[in-house]
């Protein structure tokens, strides 16, 4: 099973939603993550979400890890979502069986590198496919509340 990080994000929106002060903090968060833009076009080979190169009918699994851009001290909890947000066939007539699943979406976070007690989103989604190499996920769309202790950023 393969595992994808997007090439590139759109900026993300954030949202606060007011809670009692001195507590926790709550926010949602919604993005774009590109699997396949590269400067000029469309990436090569090795960034392509596609199906199996054996078969159009055979079913293929990938992991795709989005890290939210957002930063924080500690976060709590999560609820995410996961949506496909672009589609494309190289070749419609080599594509003859096509499908298309998220099977899940869960999270944990990563910590930041540079910055010691700094923690961010890591979305992990589960996507299932066929359609050969001939069909491709080329964009995810992300929506999820958080409930955090402190922001970092």
């Amino acid at each position: 099973m393969a595992t994808f990080e997007p090439i590139r994000y759109e900026t993300e929106e954030l949202l606060r939603i007011p809670t009692p002060s001195g507590g926790n903090k709550c926010y949602v968060v919604s993005g774009f993550a590109d699997f396949t833009w590269a400067e000029g076009g469309l990436g090569g080979p090795l960034s392509m979400v596609g199906g199996s190169d054996d078969d159009d009918e055979k079913w293929v699994t990938h992991n795709l890890n989005i890290l939210v851009r957002q930063q924080w001290q500690t976060v709590i909890d999560v609820s995410p979502t996961a949506a496909i947000a672009g589609y494309w066939f190289y070749d419609s007539d080599e594509t003859d069986s096509t499908g298309i699943e998220l099977e899940s979406c869960k999270w944990d976070t990563v910590g930041v590198p540079e910055k010691p007690n700094v923690e961010r989103i890591r979305l992990k989604i589960k996507l299932r496919m066929c359609g050969g190499t001939q069909s491709v996920v080329s964009k995810i769309s992300y929506h999820l509340t958080t409930v955090v202790r402190d922001t970092a950023s």
